[in-house]
């Protein structure tokens, strides 16, 4: 099926993008304090293009790669001198580049159902051939879900013309996220349903991974200043 479909697209975009402009602003920030000011970043599971129109405006040359098609349609109309790519994440092309970055917890998703460790850390792989010397790769990782008693985590949001209801549960490593969409279409409400799954990995392990690849990692709670909750990690990545 197709995930991210155009509502969720929407909402997502509408509702959801201050972690792209949070965790992005620190980004470049990194990418600027390595040294990293200009050239090629590839920005793997773009979504709606809302860290890739950061980069370009950074002085960045850009290319996005997200496996929906209804955000890149959002992207490309957000950032029109960046390019972008629809595609998985684990088996795009990754040309020549200064850096790499998976914002949002993208390497989790099991859109693409081949997603285990073994095929992450052939991303891994791929990226570092990609990266000129000292070129960087920075991700997030959902490791665990904070649930309460019962196993299950909900959230509600609404905007002025859209209401989003998601049920998580966790199970033998996985995570299922369950969506309810309603976007308001002229007078009336349309709805749609949407189901994610998610693979958990520990950042200790990702480390491990990208450390036999032959990276230097550190393992953060955040980026830079921006923290993110328990359940996540942020991985930085530097090709010797």
């Amino acid at each position: 099926m197709d995930y991210y479909q155009e509502d969720l697209a929407y909402i997502h975009d509408s509702g959801f993008g201050d972690f792209a402009r949070n965790a992005g602003a620190e980004v470049i920030t990194l990418l600027q304090n390595k040294g990293i000011l200009d050239g090629l970043v590839v920005d793997l599971a773009c979504g709606t293009g809302i860290f890739s129109e950061r980069l370009f405006a950074s002085g960045y040359d850009v290319l996005g790669v997200d496996i929906s098609a209804s955000m890149l349609n959002i992207a490309r109309r957000r950032a029109p001198s960046a390019t972008f790519l629809q595609a998985s994440l684990l088996s795009a092309e990754i040309p020549p580049c200064r850096a790499v970055t998976i914002l949002g917890e993208g390497i989790n998703y099991l859109f693409d159902e081949t997603n285990d460790l073994s095929t992450v850390t052939r991303l891994f792989k791929r990226i570092y051939s990609a990266l000129e010397p000292s070129g960087l790769l920075a991700f997030d990782t959902y490791q665990r879900l904070i649930a309460p008693k019962g196993g299950k985590q909900t959230i509600l949001r609404e905007g002025e013309d859209w209401t989003v209801f998601a049920q998580s549960t966790a199970e033998a490593g996985i995570l299922k996220r369950y969506i309810v969409n309603f976007r308001k279409m002229g007078e009336g409400y349309r709805r749609t349903e949407e189901t994610h799954l998610v693979r958990l990995y520990t950042g200790q392990d990702l480390a491990k991974s990208l450390r036999e690849v032959g990276f230097k990692v550190r393992v953060c709670q955040g980026y830079g200043g921006y923290a993110l909750a328990r359940s996540r990690a942020v991985l930085i990545a530097r090709k010797p």
